[in-house]
């Protein structure tokens, strides 16, 4: 009888051990080896011998800006670690000496959100299933986007951490087009770009003006909120050959009221 209670006791002291050890939350060094694995494990792998992280502070308030329920049990609600993972090279240590492993085309390889308190990670831009990781993520978020200032906060957000940190991914004036339109130019061509760029900018000043104010109207499945993008030449790496032209378009999303988002075909403005 002894030996049962004993085990018993055991047991007992096993299960309130997981039980702590699942209610722990992960520190920022481990969420942020989950964020490696998660790139590690998409589909198709990837070679990747030096991943890193890059804490993404600035986009870990913007969950907490548009997040219902801000304060838990007392304390901020603050459940979410954002990274950037890269690959830049990196240093080890092996046999005393210093190994340095070079990168010949250093990257990124995308934005994951790790839930600190449950694990789970979120693989945002620039994975192929982006859209609906960032659906996931909010539904676990917890989001009421019926009014028009949180459904505008949501959907920029999405183009953030779904487009992208690309510049031209949002567009707010006739100044920034032209700076964008200028490096796209010059990076495509080498001799005659500046000739090139003032052909399409007159073109460009002589069209229809063109509001940059980003906007949301109410449509019956929530919240359509519309804005403005630029994006110049598509160029190979390496540079061998240039397609496309610079064009303006109007992004549109559609933001259910749980925060979840539609994305809806862009219309080109100007080309």
């Amino acid at each position: 009888m002894q030996r049962i209670l004993l085990t018993i006791g055991n047991c007992g002291l096993l299960l309130t051990s997981l039980a702590l050890s699942a209610l722990a939350e992960l520190d920022d060094s481990s969420a942020r080896q989950a964020a490696i694995q998660s790139i590690e494990s998409r589909k198709g792998g990837i070679g990747a011998d030096c991943l890193k992280t890059r804490r993404k502070e600035e986009l870990e308030e913007d969950l907490f800006d548009i997040r219902s329920e801000k304060v838990s049990q007392g304390k901020l609600n603050e459940t979410f670690f954002v990274y950037e993972v890269v690959d830049v090279g990196c240093y080890e240590a092996k046999d005393s000496s210093l190994v340095i492993h070079m990168i010949d085309h250093p990257g990124t390889f995308g934005y994951v959100a790790v839930n600190r308190q449950t694990g789970k990670s979120y693989r945002l831009w620039s994975d192929q299933d982006a859209a609906n990781q960032f659906n996931r993520l909010i539904t676990d978020l917890g989001v009421d986007a019926a009014n028009p200032h949180r459904a505008l906060s949501v959907a920029i957000l999405y183009r953030k951490t779904v487009g992208g940190p690309y510049e031209g991914n949002r567009v707010y004036s006739n100044r920034e087009v032209k700076q964008l339109a200028e490096e796209s130019f010059n990076s495509a061509f080498d001799e005659d770009w500046s000739k090139r760029f003032s052909a399409w900018w007159d073109r460009f000043k002589r069209a229809k003006k063109i509001s940059y104010d980003e906007a949301e109207k109410k449509v019956p499945e929530g919240l359509e909120v519309t804005g403005r993008a630029f994006k110049g030449f598509a160029l190979t790496i390496p540079r061998t050959k240039t397609s496309g032209q610079p064009t303006i378009s109007e992004w549109r999303l559609i933001v259910l009221p749980d925060g979840r988002i539609n994305e809806l075909p862009s219309r080109i403005i100007f080309e």
